[in-house]
């Protein structure tokens, strides 16, 4: 934590800022068991039937925005979005 002040912009209390690796930040939830088994990385479009003429939105992978970040991800780092082979 540190505390910062600007002059002119004076306030009542002290303002503090709090940062943290974004990265160790990931990792942590990444590695934390209580989370294993529960993220979902795949977005995908479902529908109310055969006719496809419904989309059904729940969580965030079923939204347009992810389906528009793995289509960006895809665009930008293809090598990455390959299948890898051994």
């Amino acid at each position: 934590m540190q505390e910062i002040s600007i002059t002119g912009y004076e306030t009542t209390k002290p303002v503090a800022l709090f940062y943290r690796d974004p990265l160790e930040c990931i990792q942590a939830l990444l590695r934390n068991p209580i989370f294993e088994g529960k993220w979902d990385f795949t977005p995908r479009r479902i529908y109310d039937g055969p006719n496809r003429q419904n989309r059904l939105y729940g969580k965030w992978m079923t939204s347009d925005g992810a389906w528009a970040a793995q289509v960006d991800f895809t665009l930008h780092f293809p090598h990455q979005s390959q299948p890898h082979s051994h």
